[in-house]
Parts: C-alpha cells; structure tokens; sequence
C-alpha cells in the first residue's frame, strides 16, 4: 500500500461518511456463543521518524493475552509515498502476543521523513484460540496474487491480515477481507505500474477463536469515482459490540490505488485510500470493514 501524504487536517476532512450495512444475523455458531472477548486493550508504537526506505513496528500484548486485531497508520512530509506491505503475528504465528507491521517507500524514494505507527488490539486468550497461514501459493512474478487463511472447522474468524514479501517497494497491499461466513480472510496484491522483476509471494493470518458472542461483519464501500486527494470511509460495529479488527479492499484499483491507512477503534474501523504517485485515470471504490464482538 502506498501513502500520499497529506496534512492531518485534510485526512480528516475528506472522511467520507456512508451508512453501515449489517451482513445479516450472526451464524448459527455465533448464536449459541457463550464466549465474550474480555479485557480488550489497544497497545501503540510507533517508528522512528526518518527517511529510511522500509520499516518495521512491533507491540506487544500485555502477559496473558493475545492479538486479535490492529491497524497502521503511516504519516511524513508531502511527497513522501509509503507503501505498508502487511503484518504478521510475531514470526509466522508464533509468537501469538506481538503484531508486527512492515513499511517501505515506492520504489521513486524520497529524501523526507516520515514514520510508522500500529496498534495491537489485545484480549485475554479465547478459548480455541489460534492462527491460520493460507498456504503456500509458491513464489513469482505473476501480476496479482491472492491467498486465502481459513480458521479450523467450528471455530470463527477474529481477524485477520495479510502481507507482502520481497515485493522489493514495487508491489501493492490491495485487498484484506474477512468472509460473510465469519470462518476466514481473503487477501489480494497487485504489481504496480512499473511491475516487478523480481519474485515475490503473499502471505494471509486468519486469527480464529471457539464461537464468540455477537461476532459480526460490518461494511461500508465509497461511491465509484477517481478521486485524487485522499479520502476515507468509516463503518460502524452495532450498539453495544466493540470493534476487535478492521479489513478493507481497493475495487478497480489494479495497483495504481493503495490503501493508506487502517484504523481501529473502539466502535468504528476508518479505511483510507488514495491513488499513486502518478495518479489513476479509471474508476474505483474502496469497502471498509469491522469485525465487531460483545
């Protein structure tokens, strides 16, 4: 995902407010959970701010509990463009209490500053708590890739994320969507404009539990257009649940759009997007998701 910079007051300003569609009533696991997702804690770092081409964050849950979600934010001076190229659970899940997010500049790079800033969304461990990598789906140069995490039979999807490797700052993050079923995670990269010489794989975290109290999807998607400033859709969790995680996807972008930001609330999940460093002349949309719980 690359970011175009802009100043704060300008993100905040282009939040573009749709109303929240509900995907339906719960599935029938989720009617009969007796789970509900205690002590949930939010823990912040932050990078470095300079003009290094990648970076790494990591935060860690306080002892006794586990990710089940979080988001990044990448901010700089103007004409600084960052793609975040994803997150891992610690080392390839092992390490279930530490998120990690990666960054790098596109690959034009900039002399201005700029830093990475994550939160892990942190709970006591659910019962039948788990993660899922998507299998292996090789590595090349192929244009697009997707990959799929799914969560073990009974149990449901928590959150989720996905990430990029050795994209080399010429691949693009596009799509990291939780399923209507609430049971796994869709993700999707792009090669940008330029395309990439090098091989390159991607890699999709399913974070599951036993079924969990008022688990739900929310969603929200933006009108279809072209527009050049950065803008952001919010989708609100029902009254009386939490958000635990956030997903969205770039419609139509081909990676010429990069998701700039994803942040998770208590009750809401904001998705930016804005087009690249050279612009998009097609049509596109972008779909914000929370993955709210009592």
């Amino acid at each position: 995902m690359k970011i175009h910079f802009r100043p704060l007051r300008v993100a905040m300003a282009a939040i573009v407010a749709v109303t929240a569609t509900f995907l339906g009533a719960p599935s029938a696991n989720a009617a009969l959970a007796a789970t509900t997702i205690s002590a949930l804690t939010r823990v912040n770092a932050i990078s470095a701010t300079n003009s290094f081409d990648a970076k790494g964050v990591g935060a860690t849950c306080p002892t006794g509990q586990r990710v089940v979600g979080g988001s990044a934010i990448a901010f700089g001076e103007p004409g600084v463009f960052v793609r975040v190229t994803g997150a891992n659970i610690g080392v390839n899940g092992l390490d279930q209490g530490t998120l990690v997010y990666g960054a790098e500049e596109d690959e034009t790079r900039s002399a201005g500053n700029w830093a990475l800033t994550i939160t892990a969304t942190c709970a006591v461990t659910p019962p039948g708590y788990e993660i899922n990598l998507s299998p292996f789906g090789g590595e090349n140069s192929d244009s697009s890739r997707t990959a799929v995490a799914t969560c073990s039979p009974g149990k449901q999807l928590l959150g989720g994320f996905a990430i990029v490797s050795t994209g080399n700052f010429n691949v693009v993050l596009d799509d990291i969507q939780p399923s209507t079923s609430l049971t796994s995670v869709f993700a999707q990269a792009f090669e940008d404009e330029n395309g990439a010489a090098n091989t390159w794989f991607l890699t999709a975290f399913a974070i599951c539990a036993n079924p969990v109290a008022g688990l739900n999807v929310q969603f929200n998607s933006s009108e279809t257009a072209s527009p050049p400033a950065l803008q952001t859709t919010q989708v609100f969790c029902p009254s009386g649940t939490r958000a635990l995680s956030g997903g969205g996807t770039i419609n139509s972008g081909f990676g010429q759009v990069d998701s700039a930001s994803l942040f998770v609330s208590n009750d809401h999940v904001n998705f930016s997007s804005t087009e690249d460093r050279n612009g998009f002349s097609g049509n596109w949309s972008r779909t914000a998701y929370a993955m709210c719980a009592t």
